[in-house]
């Protein structure tokens, strides 16, 4: 009876194919005929700062992302170098011009959040660089996800702003419905709805979240710019990889005794060139390696569900493997 439970809750996790959530942006916009970005931010955000701490982006997704945020009646700021480079896939122009458009966003005292236009590369380039003390004066959301992982794990292991993983503007366009929603809650301080997660090593906890990108988690490992992940717990996704790729990253961060002390470990969406089974055969192969409770199954990551993360957010799971930010 438990082994027919167990190939039940398996059959439930669910992998999609090997496409990032950009590359379908302007067919999921072109199909509404409401602005999904109505009523998507807080009351008490009017003025989003844009930056691309990592990569540029393409001129048409960015173009309409700002178009749709101005009809929502925000405000919009674009930093000084963020569009330069654009359409030229994973380039990043000079880290110096990153990093001006960064500070200058962030000091901006009209600014009430940043979102990053896009992850990409280079984030991680900027945190030995950044003026951590000037950044301490003002406690600003920095909202991204992907290469942003990067500059969010400098956040929090110096203590400064508030981290926020989740869709950037160009990905904004094409999350779904659910999402979006999820979106605003989670940025309002609301109750999250249940997620029911499938249990690796089942166990309840609760602790404030980390994580993100795969990939940035263990290059920050190397770098010892990793933050503390005790007593809370991490989330973990990575798209377009296969096992032979992210398994040796998730020994890397074991070995480095990342997890030591950890709540527990919520693996987001893989949209690999694995298959599910290779992926699944994967996350539970980690599982043996930590002590801590492990799940899988949260909508996170390079898909068109992809749910925001407050890293100041306290998370729950309880017995039943129901996942909520209350």
């Amino acid at each position: 009876m438990a082994q027919e439970k167990q190939v039940k809750q398996e059959k439930q996790v669910k992998q999609v194919p090997a496409k990032d959530v950009e590359d379908v942006a302007g067919t999921e916009v072109a199909k509404e005929k409401s602005n999904r970005f109505e009523g998507l931010f807080p009351t008490w955000v009017k003025t989003i700062g844009l930056v691309a701490p990592a990569s540029a982006s393409v001129t048409v997704r960015v173009d309409k992302a700002i178009d749709l945020l101005q009809k929502a009646g925000y405000k919009v700021k674009v930093g000084a170098h963020a569009r330069e480079g654009e359409n030229q896939g994973y380039f990043s122009i000079e880290a110096e011009k990153r990093l001006a458009d960064l500070e200058a966003m962030w000091m901006d005292p009209d600014v009430d959040l940043i979102l990053c236009i896009r992850g990409g590369r280079g984030s991680e380039d900027l945190v030995d660089k950044l003026d951590w003390e000037k950044l301490r004066k003002r406690d600003m959301i920095v909202l991204g996800y992907s290469n942003i992982t990067g500059l969010h794990c400098a956040m929090l292991k110096k203590g400064v702003g508030h981290p926020v993983t989740g869709p950037s503007l160009v990905t904004l366009l094409g999350v779904d419905k659910p999402s979006r929603t999820w979106f605003r809650k989670m940025l309002d301080g609301e109750p999250t709805p249940g997620v029911r997660l499938t249990p690796l090593r089942a166990g309840t906890c609760e602790g404030l979240p980390a994580g993100g990108l795969l990939s940035l988690l263990q290059k920050m490992s190397e770098r010892n710019w990793l933050p503390s992940w005790k007593d809370r717990i991490v989330f973990i996704e990575s798209p377009r990889r296969t096992v032979d790729i992210m398994e040796p990253l998730l020994d890397s961060l074991v070995e480095a005794h990342a997890f030591d002390g950890c709540a527990g470990v919520v693996f987001g969406t893989f949209p690999c060139k694995s298959t599910p089974e290779e992926i699944l055969a994967m996350q539970k192969r980690f599982t043996e390696k930590v002590t801590c409770p492990v799940f899988c199954g949260f909508h996170y990551g390079h898909t068109k569900d992809n749910y925001l993360i407050d890293f100041r957010r306290k998370v729950t799971i309880d017995s039943h493997h129901i996942i909520r930010f209350p």
